[in-house]
């Protein structure tokens, strides 16, 4: 699928801004702070319901308003397919998503609709970052191409704040540990099905992710990627029982600090170079490099599981990264489908064979308009 128009109301900056969209590469250049990246934020916040920046809808509210406005017109790869058009109103703390103009859709049931891959500069650092964005990014892509693991997560979230609400509630001796008894059932009746999804998917996953990773580093490293489960597996249900003396023996543990302490919400991803973790022993340039492998692989997936090619959204990515990397990454999303830069000027893109490319110039008002060719393109220094 590709977007081929999208309007803004009163989202950050953006009082009211409406864009006709290139079906393949788009370049947004601008200096930092003009809005650009706001643009493709806009563009995930409608088709995932969620920032890739963290933030919450209150703080998308272009300032001294009480909401905000996107809409968009996606055409779908097939040629006799009909348009989607999605709309998302966010109003007084209230979200409404609309298909075609009428049609409600609930947040669980939009993401995967228009799959998308997004890139950011804090992406680069999902090797020696936080377990939080490797759990993240996992559950993004696989909320995309299964329904089932993104309402088993759904389900799962809701048990999760249940029982640590209950947690304090023991504390403070205002129920008895039996009351916990239920939230445990719950917990595995959700979490297993989740752990035994993301065992599944990294095994094929990690093949495409060594396959590409090989491919930047001109083959000079092996790689692999390797589930790190809080809870241990197998998770069919001839463990249920097994899993829930886990649970039930981390108890006073989970007590004292206030919090679930096992669960999917706890499991993490280990990435590998030469049989070595790439957290202690990579480069700086080799876990970019792997950063950059994870985001191709799961353009790749997307596409085999979906059978359609994801919209990209990449923000200043390429000035993070050397020459060589941000070649390859380039090469490789324009084979694939729509995709967006945001840049602050041209001296990151290749200055050989440039792609061709539908050029945004975002002034530092936020006011945006289309470059007559590359030339009308000002550069503006990175910093």
């Amino acid at each position: 699928m590709f977007l081929s128009s999208i309007t803004l109301r009163q989202f950050r900056n953006h009082r009211d801004l409406r864009l006709e969209i290139d079906p393949k590469l788009n370049l947004l250049i601008g200096p930092n702070g003009s809005g650009k990246t706001n643009i493709i934020e806009a563009i995930a916040v409608l088709t995932t319901g969620f920032s890739p920046r963290g933030a919450s809808p209150d703080h998308l509210i272009e300032w001294g308003e009480n909401g905000f406005y996107i809409s968009g017109v996606f055409g779908r790869d097939e040629e006799k397919a009909s348009e989607l058009t999605l709309e998302m109103k966010f109003v007084d703390g209230q979200r409404q998503i609309k298909q075609g103009g009428q049609t409600s859709v609930r947040l669980r049931n939009l993401i995967g609709m228009v799959p998308l891959v997004s890139f950011f500069p804090e992406d680069l650092s999902i090797v020696k970052g936080d377990p939080d964005g490797r759990r993240r990014a996992l559950n993004l892509v696989l909320m995309q191409i299964d329904p089932l693991y993104a309402e088993n997560l759904r389900r799962f979230t809701e048990t999760l704040r249940s029982r640590n609400a209950a947690l304090k509630q023991l504390a403070e001796g205002r129920i008895s540990e039996d009351a916990l008894d239920p939230w445990d059932e719950e917990l595995l009746k959700y979490g297993l099905p989740i752990c035994e999804k993301r065992n599944q998917f990294l095994k094929e996953f990690t093949g495409i992710f060594s396959q590409i990773q090989s491919g930047i580093s001109n083959g000079s490293d092996s790689s692999r990627l390797e589930y790190k489960p809080s809870l241990p597996g197998p998770w069919d249900g001839g463990n249920h029982d097994r899993l829930l003396r886990h649970l039930r023996l981390t108890r006073q543990k989970d007590v004292i600090i206030g919090t679930t302490m096992a669960g999917p919400h706890r499991d993490d991803i280990s990435f590998f170079l030469n049989d070595k973790s790439a957290r202690i022993f990579g480069s700086e340039g080799q876990m970019r490099t792997c950063a950059v492998a994870f985001k191709l692989g799961e353009v790749e997936i997307i596409r085999r599981m979906k059978g359609t090619e994801p919209i990209c959204l990449l923000d200043d990515v390429l000035s993070e990264l050397d020459e060589g990397r941000a070649r390859r990454l380039l090469e490789e999303l324009t084979k694939t489908g729509q995709c967006f830069v945001t840049m602050t000027g041209l001296e990151s893109w290749p200055q050989d064979n440039r792609p061709k490319a539908a050029i945004f110039c975002v002034s530092s008002e936020g006011k945006v308009e289309p470059a007559k060719d590359n030339k009308s393109v000002k550069f503006v220094a990175p910093f």
